[in-house]
């Protein structure tokens, strides 16, 4: 949905066009693929936008395809972000917004089924990522109890 078909993009001429161009399409494609409310979606874009040229990125009309690709896979990054946050959130916290604790202490023998499964899951997924080295970094970190993005990224780049 993000490609840019020839007759679409021949009538952009100033960087303010394409950006207002840029946004409509971002707005409705965060709406669709991310099921967000409009709302939603038009601050999801504009978060992008704003990361995107607080690291530099440039908007050449003569490529709006380039600059949509490149907002998409930051709004991509956002959406996902969010709703991790939302699911963990939700996890953690009752409904009087107090942390949950467990109904019942875990066993032993829980515990030992736990880290099998875990283990299993681990194997699972690094046979399945074969020789990429960063995703094999990400789930050994993971597995080590990093989770945080930019701290994995961190140990990726050392």
């Amino acid at each position: 949905m993000l490609g840019e078909s020839k007759a679409e993009t021949t009538a952009i001429k100033t960087e303010d066009e394409l950006w207002r161009h840029v946004f409509k399409r971002l707005v409705v494609w965060t709406a669709k693929s991310h099921r967000m409310n409009p709302a939603d979606a038009e601050e999801t874009v504009q978060e992008a936008i704003r990361l995107f040229l607080k690291a530099g990125g440039q908007a050449d009309p003569a490529d709006p395809r380039a600059l949509l690709l490149a907002l998409g896979s930051k709004v991509n990054g956002i959406a996902v972000n969010r709703r991790r946050k939302k699911a963990e959130l939700a996890v953690r916290l009752t409904d009087d917004g107090s942390e949950a604790e467990p109904d019942h202490p875990s066993s032993p023998e829980e515990r030992i089924v736990d880290a099998q499964v875990a283990r299993k899951a681990v194997s699972t997924l690094l046979d399945r990522v074969g020789d990429d080295q960063v995703v094999t970094d990400i789930i050994m970190q993971t597995s080590d109890g990093v989770e945080d993005p930019a701290d994995q990224a961190k140990c990726c780049r050392a």
